[in-house]
């Protein structure tokens, strides 16, 4: 299964007048129209070819400049897609970035004139090229994230409420819900968009981002926190059947290869917890 990543552009190309040629055309006319008369011409005459001389090439300026201001303006978008399979690709200003599987980013034609803006869904790593001139920006619906140039994970899901930010290096401002937050090299941002609270916490940043490398890291979370990343990660459904495992306290560390199969993840699990599971349907069930 390869990596799905394609570019949807709308190219629209609209013929211009050159003013130049135009002006080039009436020359020719008027020039003709002198010869046709032998020079005998009055001031009335004269001073009517030369108001429609100006006439013409105003227009033919504010023609130019006006569809030269509408070309600028227009704005197409291109989104990134990745599948089954995590995805790099590099910007024009040399941002670097990482998207986890089943993930997606949108970024305009305009991206890098003005500001530099794009939309994420899903997970991505970012490696963010310095321009303090133009900041970077996430947007992720109702809220945002800003930076000059800086690394970064970020995690958010349109069937989640939840968006989560994970700086690694530099510093970024977290905008959501008219609250503005600086966060600093290895904490975490929590944003839950529907009660609009934040939580922010230190973190290994190193296991968080692990995923770009192909690698699962998981440290000191609980069980059910782990069941809940391989749903994601492995696109299945995996049901725990034992309350006890639903304990918060029941915390587990380790990783994982993600070429390896959910079977073999379980598997591994099982030999420092003492867990069954099995499979029904498609679905993995804990006990």
């Amino acid at each position: 299964r390869h990596l799905k990543s394609y570019w949807d552009a709308e190219v629209t190309y609209n013929k211009e007048i050159s003013a130049n040629v135009s002006i080039a055309k009436l020359e020719q006319n008027i020039q003709g129209q002198i010869m046709h008369f032998n020079g005998k011409r009055s001031f009335h005459t004269i001073f009517s070819i030369a108001a429609a001389i100006v006439i013409l090439i105003a227009l033919s300026v504010t023609y130019y400049f006006y569809h030269s201001s509408q070309n600028q303006t227009a704005q197409n978008y291109y989104t990134y897609m990745a599948g089954d399979n995590q995805s790099s690709f590099v910007l024009k200003d040399g941002t670097v970035i990482t998207l986890n599987k089943n993930s997606q980013l949108t970024i305009s034609n305009l991206y890098g004139k003005r500001v530099r803006s794009v939309k994420l869904t899903g997970e991505a790593y970012f490696n963010v090229a310095k321009n303090p001139a133009k900041p970077f920006k996430v947007e992720m619906g109702n809220a945002s994230i800003t930076v000059i140039g800086t690394h970064f994970d970020v995690i958010t899901d349109a069937k989640s409420d939840e968006i989560i930010a994970t700086l690694v290096e530099g510093s970024i401002k977290f905008r959501g819900a008219e609250q503005t937050i600086i966060m600093t090299p290895n904490q975490q941002l929590t944003f839950n968009r529907s009660t609009n609270k934040v939580n922010l916490e230190s973190v290994d940043s190193d296991v968080t981002t692990a995923w770009k490398n192909g690698v699962l890291k998981y440290k000191s979370i609980s069980f059910s926190q782990l069941i809940s990343n391989l749903r994601d990660s492995y696109q299945v459904d995996i049901r725990i059947k034992n309350a006890k495992l639903l304990d918060p306290n029941v915390k587990v560390s380790g990783a994982f290869d993600e070429n390896q199969s959910i079977e073999q993840v379980l598997k591994v699990i099982s030999r420092s917890l003492p867990i069954k599971w099995y499979c029904n349907n498609g679905v993995y069930y804990i006990k």
